[in-house]
């Protein structure tokens, strides 16, 4: 019987560093691919589209690049890439520097949850328009070779089983007025790289006062999508101490989230707005319960997160609906 393998800064791999955690480390280079398949995933729709549609969608598509230039520092006009070979051939040759790229795989989930034709602004000029091509399948897992067809549609499905993990149940009264404020424009509200440096660099705080009531939602996909890359890909196929470590330099960072949340509630006063706290309350739950999954993890994987301050809770239930 194998020996439980310890994680802890102590315990990992020698020279190991939690800023060498493969999903705090993406560089600028990669954020440019990540835009530019989005990019390119809307000009392929729109070979797939009639031509009066494909006319509002190109105009969509000008507003996005336009919106996403304001998020950016000093952007060269060239900055997306629209030259899908080009684009590919450098993914690539970043890709073969690593066993198993965790960024490409990030990326999946990424294009999974990207979804063009949201509005823009005040507007519903888009409202009719709806995505008509499968790019993942159809292009990206084509024009590279270490994520399958089958990689996607398995990440997919994980990020939809820990979403309802992470979520829970939650009365829909409370649901609807926590998506009031739109969480499909979260992109341009927040200066962000993305994925954990998105939810955790950026700090849950500044997430808040930015989103506000739309938060949660936003919270609580970043943390499906970091669960399902951690069974998925980190700890997938035979993880070694490094992953183990990994695992649990991410999961001690969303429960300090969680905890830098639980003192912000705890410190409020009554001159602080109900709908916030209510905001600030459902997203803790969603950290803290994403925190339990990445536990669950790591002890079905052999590993124990001996440098975590708390032990894993149990899945913290939603708060009772207001009468």
């Amino acid at each position: 019987m194998e020996t439980e393998r310890t994680v802890q800064k102590d315990g990992a791999p020698e020279g190991w560093k939690e800023t060498d955690c493969r999903l705090i480390r993406f560089t600028e280079p990669k954020l440019r691919w990540l835009y530019s398949l989005e990019w390119n995933r809307v000009q392929y729709d729109l070979l797939d589209t009639e031509p009066d549609q494909a006319m509002l969608k190109a105009d969509w598509l000008d507003e996005w690049k336009e919106k996403l230039f304001t998020t950016l520092e000093h952007p060269q006009p060239d900055y997306l890439i629209d030259d899908e070979d080009l684009l590919y051939a450098e993914i690539g040759r970043e890709a073969e520097k690593e066993d198993r790229p965790v960024w490409l795989y990030a990326f999946v989930l990424e294009l999974i949850r990207f979804a063009p034709y949201y509005s823009l602004d005040e507007s519903d000029r888009y409202k009719t328009l709806e995505v008509e091509s499968d790019y993942v399948s159809e292009v990206f897992c084509r024009k590279q070779s270490a994520v399958t067809p089958e990689d996607a549609r398995r990440l997919k499905k994980l990020y939809s089983r820990y979403e309802k993990r992470i979520k829970g149940k939650m009365k829909k009264k409370l649901e609807k007025r926590l998506l009031r404020s739109g969480f499909r424009i979260v992109f341009v509200s927040v200066p962000y790289s993305f994925l954990l440096s998105r939810l955790l660099s950026t700090g849950i705080c500044v997430i808040i006062d930015k989103l506000r009531n739309a938060a949660p939602q936003f919270v609580l996909s970043e943390c499906s999508k970091l669960a399902a890359l951690c069974d998925d890909v980190i700890l997938g196929e035979n993880p070694g101490p490094e992953d183990g470590a990994e695992a649990a330099a991410i999961r001690r960072e969303v429960r300090r989230q969680a905890k830098e949340l639980e003192d912000r509630i705890r410190e409020s006063g009554k001159e602080e707005e109900k709908d916030r706290i209510k905001v600030m309350k459902t997203a803790k739950r969603y950290l803290n319960n994403c925190a339990a999954q990445l536990q669950i993890l790591l002890n079905k994987n052999g590993f124990s997160d001996e440098a975590s301050e708390t032990p894993v809770q149990p899945a913290e239930p939603p708060e009772p609906a207001e009468k």
